[in-house]
C-alpha cells in the first residue's frame, strides 16, 4: 500500500497485469476477450492504475486507443514487475518442492537418545525421499529453537510454557525406581517409600528437570528432607553403570533403562502407592503453510501403538 495525493491507495499486480495486456492488444475489448472478463472490469483496473499515480496512461485518438507517454514510460516498469513476481513464484514453488520432505525436528534430552532414532528410523523407510535432521537439548533451548522457526516441530518431556504453541500429549514417561541385580530388592514385589532412606540414592546434578521431578515426589512424602546417603552424577549412563555394580539406588527414566531391565543387568523395583510420570508433548508452532514432511510425521508417530 503506497500513499498517493492525500489518501491512502493500493495497486495490485493483476491491475499492472491488465494495462499491459491493453498495451499489447491495443484495444480494451480485445483484452477483455482474452482475460475472459468484462470491458467494464478492464476499464476499472486501467483507471485505479492512472487514479494511482495521477496520470493518463490512455488516450483515444479518431476512435483509436493510444498509449500517452507516462503510460510508455510505466511500460517496461510494469512489465520487469510481473516478469520478476512471475519468477518469485516459480522460485517459491521448486523450494516448497524441495522443502516439503524436509524433516527437521527438535527433542528434549532423553526423547532424543532413546526414542527419536527409532521415530525417524521408522519415518525413513516409509518415506526414502524424506530428508531428516535432529537437534536434541534440554526442554528449554528446544522450545526456545522452535519459537525461532529452526524446525517446525518438537517432541520434549516435562513442563514448558505452552502459549503461543500447538500441544499434545504424546505418551507419558514413567521415572522407576532401579536397583542392580545384586541387591536384595531384586527379590522384592514392592517396597514402601520410606525405606529408600535406608540406601545411598545416586542422583543427577543440581538444578536438573529430571531431579526437580523425582524430588518433588519426595518432599510430598516428607522424604526428601531425611536422605543423608548419595552420589551426584551427571549423565543417565554414569547413573546406569552405578547402579548395575551396586553403588546405590536411583529414579531413572523407564525408556532410558530397557534393555538393561531386559538383560537383568538393572531390575526395576516398584513402590507401594507411588507412581512418578512426565508427560512427553509433540508441539508445533501454528504456521500459516502446512508442511508436508511435519504432518506425515506427526501421522506416523500417532498412528505407533505404543505411543498412543
Amino acid at each position: 500500500m503506497y500513499y498517493m495525493k492525500g489518501s491512502w491507495r493500493t495497486i495490485n499486480i493483476e491491475s499492472l497485469r491488465m494495462f499491459c495486456l491493453v498495451v499489447d492488444e491495443k484495444s480494451i475489448s480485445k483484452a477483455a476477450q482474452t482475460s475472459y472478463v468484462s470491458q467494464p472490469s478492464v476499464t476499472r483496473q486501467i483507471r485505479a492504475i492512472e487514479d494511482f499515480y495521477g496520470l493518463p496512461l490512455f488516450e483515444r485518438k479518431e476512435n483509436k486507443l493510444t498509449v500517452t507517454e507516462a503510460g510508455r514510460n510505466l511500460y517496461p516498469i510494469a512489465k520487469s514487475i510481473i516478469n520478476q513476481f512471475n519468477s518469485s513464484i516459480e522460485t517459491m514453488k521448486r523450494m516448497n518442492e524441495e522443502n516439503q520432505f524436509t524433516l527437521p525436528v527438535g527433542s528434549s534430552l532423553r526423547v532424543g537418545e532413546y526414542i527419536m532414532p527409532k521415530l525417524l528410523g521408522e519415518f525413513k523407510k516409509k518415506y526414502p525421499e524424506a530428508q531428516l535432521s535432529l537437534k536434541i537439548g534440554d526442554t528449554k533451548k528446544i522450545i526456545d529453537c522452535l519459537s525461532q522457526d529452526l524446525f517446525q516441530i518438537a517432541i520434549v518431556e516435562g513442563e514448558f510454557d505452552h502459549k503461543g504453541f500447538q500441544t499434545e500429549v504424546l505418551t507419558e514417561d514413567e521415572l522407576i525406581l532401579i536397583v542392580g541385580p545384586e541387591h536384595p530388592w531384586r527379590l522384592r514385589d514392592m517396597i514402601d517409600f520410606p525405606e529408600v532412606l535406608n540406601e545411598q540414592i545416586v542422583r543427577r546434578i543440581a538444578n536438573s528437570e529430571f531431579r526437580v521431578r523425582v524430588e518433588k515426589e519426595l518432599k510430598k512424602h516428607n522424604l526428601l528432607e531425611k536422605i543423608s546417603s548419595y552420589i551426584e552424577l551427571e549423565t543417565t549412563q554414569a547413573i546406569k553403570t552405578a547402579v548395575e555394580y551396586g553403588l546405590g539406588i536411583s529414579f531413572v527414566s523407564r525408556m532410558a533403562v530397557e534393555k538393561e531391565l531386559e538383560t537383568g543387568r538393572l531390575i526395576e523395583v516398584k513402590i507401594n502407592n507411588v507412581k512418578i510420570t512426565r508427560p512427553i508433548h509433540i508441539v508445533l508452532k501454528e504456521h500459516r503453510f502446512s508442511h508436508l514432511g511435519t504432518e506425515k510425521f506427526v501421522e506416523m508417530v500417532k498412528a505407533m501403538p505404543r505411543y498412543n
